[in-house]
């Protein structure tokens, strides 16, 4: 899956209250991109399928799980069991299509957030475009260009989809997430509707999904189960 930057500048943590559907046309490193669709009631219930994925990855009351199918069984994993696994956690195993995340994933501090003066329509919404800079842990620069908008359900869908990005970060206790933008964009009442080449939303609707589509289709499985050749412990 691809890098992605653009996703932690969504990491908000403000609950949505509406929810909608989302389609992100999303290019990187590690693979040549596709569409993934988000799903949201607020930032506690969020729905992901990322493209060319058998699997799809599930936020539901705060806690993160993977749903795949493997010969005609569905199963659900609980991400936080299985963060401590070789390969888990997020950009792991249990976390399909979301590897190759950058360095503003780690963003300690944002050093320039500065409208440029112009602006550009994406999925039919006018923004900004802003010059963003960032430091992340390790002290290094970075910098990159994000089409920004103050519609209700561009920043509601930024609430939604940083609850979910906190959540994948917080199963990996070697993770944690950069909130410097997050808390930067929330100040300033902003969602992204593109940055650089990496992200940029296709189409977007607030109307509400149905409650079915963030139900657990079975019981989670955690460590253990796998390791008893995936069968839910009773």
């Amino acid at each position: 899956m691809p890098r992605f930057s653009a996703i932690v500048l969504l990491s908000l943590s403000t609950a949505a209250s509406a929810g909608g559907t989302a389609k992100v046309e999303v290019t990187g490193d590690n693979a040549a991109g596709g569409t993934m669709t988000m799903r949201w009631q607020d930032a506690d219930n969020v729905r992901i399928d990322p493209p060319n994925q058998p699997a799809y990855m599930l936020l539901r009351d705060g806690k993160a799980y993977t749903v795949m199918s493997s010969g005609g069984r569905t199963m659900v994993m609980d991400l936080a069991s299985i963060s401590n696994m070789p390969g888990g956690g997020p950009g792991g195993m249990g976390n399909p299509g979301m590897s190759g995340s950058s360095a503003i994933s780690h963003a300690t501090a944002v050093t320039e957030l500065d409208a440029t003066g112009r602006s550009e329509t994406i999925a039919g919404i006018e923004g900004q475009i802003y010059t963003v800079a960032w430091t992340d842990a390790n002290g290094e620069s970075h910098s990159g260009e994000a089409v920004l908008s103050d519609h209700p359900a561009v920043v509601e869908m930024s609430q939604a989809f940083g609850g979910f990005i906190e959540a994948m970060a917080t199963v990996n206790s070697n993770k944690s997430p950069g909130d410097a933008i997050s808390e930067k964009l929330a100040a300033e009442g902003l969602g992204v509707l593109r940055f650089e080449n990496q992200f940029r939303l296709a189409e977007i609707s607030d109307e509400t999904p149905s409650a079915g589509t963030f139900e657990l289709p079975a019981k989670p499985m955690n460590l253990q189960d796998m390791m008893k050749g995936m069968q839910p412990s009773q």
